[in-house]
């Protein structure tokens, strides 16, 4: 059986994006109850029935890759070229960005990372605060 937990973001990079505004519209949910550590991921049925529990301390969208990728293409950052690729020697994946205009001029963003879906939601997240001017 496949381990679901590196087919979404990880909780802390979802709380990130959540804090930083990005819809809550994912297939799947984190949710954390009251007085507890444990972290549960669930379905948005099952996250929708949970919503209104007076147990219920945090829920936050636990995006997908392509879920992440819906949201650089859609949602107003594709001006920045971002850019996914596999690298079979050392078997991660790297994110870039541009400035507008292409990919002949340098990169903002370039970031290595194991699983592809953090390595997108870092560079959502660096895309965002570049549009909104956080540092």
């Amino acid at each position: 059986m496949k381990d679901v937990t590196k087919s979404v973001c990880s909780f802390d990079k979802c709380k990130e994006l959540k804090d930083l505004g990005v819809k809550q519209t994912s297939l799947l949910y984190y949710l954390k109850r009251r007085g507890s550590d444990k972290i549960y991921l669930k379905t948005r049925t099952d996250a929708d029935k949970l919503k209104n529990s007076a147990e219920l301390s945090y829920i936050c969208s636990a995006f997908t890759a392509s879920e992440i990728g819906e949201i650089l293409v859609y949602d107003g950052y594709k001006e920045y070229l971002p850019k996914i690729q596999y690298n079979y020697e050392r078997k991660s994946f790297i994110a870039y960005a541009f400035e507008s205009g292409g990919v002949n001029l340098p990169h903002i963003f370039k970031k290595e990372g194991k699983y592809e879906t953090d390595t997108r939601s870092e560079l959502l997240i660096f895309l965002i605060k570049k549009k909104n001017g956080i540092t």
